[in-house]
């Protein structure tokens, strides 16, 4: 048995330094030890309050870093998808600037009357307003259900131009010949037509043609002009009274007509990224992210906290689903692990019991265990405690001591949420917003202790384990969550998400408690879903 009396005290230490002088950190502590404070407080050093105060300040301004942060990138997605959504739409209708008139093709439908021997004899005049007004029916047009194409040359000249044509194979090329594209007519000129003001030309006869397969026949060449007639090649079955089939006439588009365009074609972006809206489909993927969780504590019967505690950032995952019910929004869901973490410092009294010491030969000190209630914002947390003292610093039994603990405690969840989505977007770029619930099922607590000092010298190897979960941690918690997101689509079916999120405690985490504390977390979460169609 260990004798505590002063008397026997140095012998003891004589004995023990003999027997574990080997032991170099005890040896320097008990050569450097200083004197104890006049309150009894076994205060470190300066430098040791000024380093822990530089790693405090350094805290705050990491904490104030990620903060402006998340609100910057919070700020410039609302901004991006208020300039995206409210831009205004571009005109699909284009103005027509060209100075020069646009010749076009149009097809007869009817078959138009002869002309008198003044306009045949002049088939490049121009044609009338109400040959204007009516483009689709000409009276120069002479042949129901025929194409013709009007050329700037046949307009300007009477004279056709050359056109390269083959014979058979006996037959040499024949270069620069001209075509006469007129029909074997009768020499006696029929009798001119009678028109009225705002009519138009009479018909003076009227043949039914009949459109049949047609059978290209070869080209003699004239007697004297060596000219070709193709009265075979170009209407083998039209009967010999036909009239001289002029040049048709140019129909001119007015300038600055507007002409329909269809939507353009987006060549930048691939169609297999562009989105499908108004397709409804499920979707699944995977989630993770960064939070800043704290709690927002509250009391009734003006019972104060021991203790200070501040929040901290926290590593979250899980899964989600969800149902797409139209263009704009779906029904969301998942299983995610969260926690809520604090960093407290927290002031408790031990009572030293010299009865239940153990001396530890192996870090050359006395050990002595007891329970300890700590009150935390999670509850009331039972640990046992272990505290050392050195063999030449004795302690009466019973002995109160007061000790700062500095501890990490976190309680994890696990977390269903029931979200509404609301998203819009263009091409492969979509922006959305979501709310909702969020369902905690309590999972585990966890506290460790990161440093520790007491009021009394000789005191060290402080130790700090929790028994069981804190006493009133809720089993369910809730939570109300609001986001947003900007997505991505990679693939057809494959889309990355980048969402800021916020989430506040609607019930509280612990119960049968005077405090009420309110859990409050903040983060950046990356997703990646896959569509199924």
């Amino acid at each position: 048995m260990i004798n505590n009396d002063p008397d026997n005290h140095n012998d003891l230490t004589t004995i023990m330094e003999n027997k574990f002088n080997d032991n170099e950190l005890d040896r320097w502590l008990r050569e450097h030890a200083e004197a104890p404070a006049p309150d009894g407080w076994d205060m470190p050093s300066e430098a040791v309050w000024t380093g822990l105060r530089t790693g405090l300040d350094a805290r705050k301004k990491r904490r104030r870093f990620f903060l402006l942060l998340w609100f910057g990138l919070l700020a410039g997605l609302l901004g991006g998808i208020g300039f995206w959504q409210f831009q205004p739409e571009q005109p699909h209708l284009s103005t027509e600037t060209s100075g020069s008139p646009l010749i076009t093709e149009q097809k007869t439908n009817t078959l138009s009357a002869p002309i008198s021997s003044e306009k045949s004899a002049s088939p490049s005049a121009a044609a009338t307003p109400a040959d204007n007004d009516n483009p689709g029916t000409s009276p120069a047009s002479g042949i129901s259900g025929k194409t013709t194409t009007n050329h700037t040359q046949i307009a300007k000249s009477p004279t056709p131009e050359p056109v390269n044509t083959t014979t058979t194979r006996n037959s040499n090329s024949i270069q620069s010949t001209t075509v006469q594209t007129t029909a074997q007519v009768n020499t006696t000129p029929p009798p001119a037509a009678t028109q009225t003001a705002g009519s138009g030309p009479k018909i003076s006869g009227s043949l039914s043609i009949e459109n049949k397969p047609q059978q290209p026949q070869v080209l003699q060449p004239g007697p004297t002009t060596g000219t070709l007639k193709n009265q075979d090649v170009i209407a083998p079955n039209v009967p010999a009274l036909l009239p001289t089939l002029p040049a048709a006439p140019l129909v001119l588009l007015p300038i600055r007509q507007q002409a329909f365009h269809p939507e353009p074609i987006d060549l930048i972006t691939p169609v297999e990224k562009m989105a499908t809206p108004g397709q409804a489909g499920w979707y699944a993927g995977a989630v993770s992210g960064m939070f800043f969780t704290s709690r927002n504590l509250q009391t009734q019967t003006g019972q104060a906290l021991n203790g200070t505690e501040a929040g901290t950032w926290t590593w979250q995952q899980g899964i989600q689903f969800g149902r797409t019910l139209n263009a704009h929004w779906a029904i969301e869901s998942g299983l995610q692990r969260s926690s809520i973490q604090l960093q407290a410092e927290r002031q408790i009294h031990f009572q030293y019991r010299t009865d239940r010491e153990k001396f530890n030969a192996d870090r050359y000190l006395y050990q002595s265990s007891t329970d300890q209630v700590v009150q935390t914002s999670f509850g009331e947390v039972e640990m046992w405690m272990d505290m050392g003292r050195e063999p030449s610093r004795p302690i009466l039994n019973l002995a109160s001591v007061d000790i700062i603990l500095r501890t990490n405690e976190q309680v994890n969840f696990l977390r269903i949420p029931v979200l509404l989505r609301y998203q819009a977007g263009k091409g492969p770029w979509q922006w959305s917003l979501n709310t909702g619930l969020g369902i905690n099922l309590k999972s585990d607590y966890t506290l460790s202790l990161t440093a520790a000092r007491a009021n009394r010298p000789g005191v060290r190897d402080i130790s700090a384990r929790v028994q069981n979960r804190p006493d009133g941690l809720a089993p369910v918690m809730l939570d109300a969550q609001f986001g947003a997101g900007l997505q991505y689509r990679l693939a057809p079916n494959w889309a990355l998400e980048l969402s800021p999120q916020l989430r506040y405690g609607i019930s509280s985490i612990n119960r049968n408690s005077a405090l009420k504390s309110y859990a409050i977390s903040s983060g950046l979460q990356l997703g990646l879903n896959y569509t199924f169609h």
